[in-house]
């Protein structure tokens, strides 16, 4: 099953990029000025247009201190913020006020401009006040799109676990009803039937038709109890039990105070399979496959460990380059873990000495981190 990665969340203006709405703006700036004062007004000439491109391109070098310093001033209360707003727009005003109007005086001698510097100063200001206003308009838009892709993203992340969770489950039922596996379960039982020894026939039976049931009517959610998936992990184990007898022992330590605990659905069952695959049926001596569960700083510790023949370098889940390997069971466990948690869990695979190998699985406390 192909996992859709969600996308990047980029907190930006989703129709132009900010650069290109300063270019738009000043480009209109340029032809409002040209049209409504120039072209009104008098004679227009290349100069009156070399002069407002000029007041333009300043006016745009202003606007980077200018957004730099309501940043700054975007702290306090609402009445200080705006009497800082004000104070800054003023002055970024009149900085640009002056600049224009004398390099207006340099390029038209006698044109007596500064008489007129009021009304000058009052459009400067009218203009940085604009810019300021849709600045914030175009960041609290930008904050809304990226909030609504962040919620299409979560939304995305819980389909994507969901169709994991069910390919997880179909894998597993699929085990289940291999036809090697139940002749080998059913093989079991003829050969318990034969030896007249009909009391632990029942008793198979019994273990194999409660582990249908478990696998057939279990619950459905994305996320489950600890002890409801310690209870699927004892149906397989027993009737495994009854195949591999001696061979097989098993030692489930969950205490009490984390059994509520929500984990995602049969995300042990591959790990205990893998066990199983590689510790019982990889040796002819018995085989201890210990499940254990602790809590330590606010995170879950799960450990599937089996005593058998050593690790084999194809096995590993984490290798010191940074690959990822091992089987399609592993690997379904490790992307499951990765959409629901969103890279907030360890998941490994390792020898602990020289006759243990132990599956470690560490997860938030709470599935509020996750998917909920």
């Amino acid at each position: 099953m192909e996992i859709v990665q969600p996308k990047a969340i980029r907190p930006q203006a989703v129709l132009l990029p900010w650069w290109a709405v300063q270019l738009l703006g000043w480009m209109l700036y340029c032809v409002v000025t040209f049209l409504s004062l120039t072209l009104w007004y008098g004679d227009p000439q290349w100069l009156h247009v070399v002069q407002i491109s000029a007041e333009a391109f300043l006016g745009a070098a202003l606007t980077v201190p200018l957004g730099l310093s309501i940043k700054y001033a975007a702290r306090g209360s609402i009445a200080a913020r705006l009497i800082m707003h004000l104070l800054i727009v003023a002055i970024t005003a009149f900085v640009w006020n002056v600049m224009r109007m004398y390099m207006f005086a340099t390029l038209f001698p006698g044109s007596n401009i500064w008489q007129e510097f009021g009304g000058w100063y009052f459009a400067s200001f009218l203009i940085f006040a604009l810019w300021t206003t849709l600045y914030y308009s175009i960041r609290a838009y930008s904050a809304v799109a990226a909030e609504q892709e962040r919620a299409m993203n979560e939304k995305l992340r819980r389909i994507t676990a969901e169709s994991l969770s069910r390919d997880s489950q179909l894998q597993m039922l699929r085990y289940q009803i291999n036809p090697h596996f139940i002749f080998n379960t059913m093989n079991s039982i003829n050969a318990l039937v034969a030896t007249d020894r009909s009391k632990e026939a029942r008793e198979m039976i019994n273990q194999f038709s409660s582990f249908l049931r478990i696998t057939l009517e279990g619950d459905k959610n994305l996320f489950v109890q600890l002890d409801e998936e310690i209870d699927a992990i004892e149906g397989y184990l027993s009737v495994e039990k009854m195949r591999f007898h001696e061979r097989l022992q098993m030692k489930i330590d969950i205490p009490p105070h984390l059994s509520d605990i929500m984990v995602p659905s049969l995300i042990l069952q591959p790990i205990v399979e893998n066990a199983v695959r590689h510790g019982v049926e990889g040796q002819r001596k018995s085989c201890l496959i210990r499940v254990t569960a602790q809590s330590e700083d606010d995170r879950l510790i799960l450990r599937v460990s089996n005593n058998g023949p050593p690790l084999k370098i194809a096995d590993a889940i984490d290798k010191p380059n940074g690959r990822k390997e091992g089987g399609v069971g592993l690997q379904n466990v490790r992307s499951r873990l990765d959409t629901v948690y969103d890279g907030d869990y360890i998941f490994t695979l390792e020898q602990s000495d020289e006759k243990t190998v132990t599956a470690l699985i560490s997860i938030p406390l709470s599935i509020d981190r996750g998917i909920s």
